[in-house]
């Protein structure tokens, strides 16, 4: 069956199963992945993993997350969620701006 065959009710679910697994993997073996990639990246505590194997973990967790919610999401409105997504980045700048971690300053 084609993923355009399948009732939008159906693409949800399959949405919130990749989203599940994304969280997953966060919080598990991306957990793990991540804190390689920092140990990779501040070059402290070295890992046998390389920083190209990790970002590809990362990377394939996401695509599944993004294959779903093109197809959950009516090109049409595609536009709504971009203004969204700008305005949720202005946000979370802000709040760095805010605690000092912007433009590679922090107070942590």
């Amino acid at each position: 069956m084609d993923i355009r065959e399948m009732s939008e009710a159906a693409r949800l679910e399959q949405l919130a199963e990749e989203a599940r697994e994304l969280t997953g993997a966060a919080s598990h073996r991306l957990e793990g992945t991540v804190q390689k990639l920092a140990r990779i990246l501040r070059d402290e505590s070295p890992t046998p993993a390389s920083e190209e194997e990790e970002r590809l973990h990362f990377y394939e967790e996401v695509a599944d997350v993004l294959v779903c919610i093109k197809e959950c999401v009516p090109l049409k409105d595609m536009p709504i969620i971009n203004d969204m997504c700008v305005r949720k980045l202005a946000r979370w700048k802000e709040r760095l701006k805010g605690a000092g971690r912007i433009n590679g300053t922090s107070h942590g």
